[in-house]
């Protein structure tokens, strides 16, 4: 369970990596390419979040991914509206996911 919530996540993580190289070109994000980031980012917090509920070392990890999720819907909402995309929230969301995933991993080697 564990192996294929980081495996989502990580998929959603490179569609993120490719919806930013858009957004910092300026240009129009793919919005099935937002909407598929969204939707398996949710998918990877609610099966990590089953996963936790036998494991409590993994609520930080789910915090920061519920707070990340915000900055994202929150770019999303001004994404969709056509309004201008805050880059620091941009950079706020990558450094932040990044942490949840790398703490994930870090959890899944060195804690089982």
């Amino acid at each position: 369970m564990l192996i294929s919530t980081i495996l989502i996540l990580l998929i959603a993580t490179i569609l993120g990596l490719v919806i930013t190289t858009y957004i910092y070109k300026d240009k129009e994000t793919p919005k099935a390419y937002v909407l598929l980031h969204g939707l398996l980012s949710i998918i990877g917090i609610a099966v990590l979040g089953i996963y936790t509920y036998q494991h409590f070392s993994y609520l930080i990890v789910i915090a920061i991914l519920v707070i990340t999720s915000i900055g994202g819907m929150i770019v999303t909402y001004k994404d969709f509206l056509g309004l201008n995309r805050s880059k620091i929230l941009i950079i706020t969301h990558i450094i932040l996911g990044t942490i949840a995933i790398i703490l994930l991993v870090y959890f899944y080697l060195f804690e089982g």
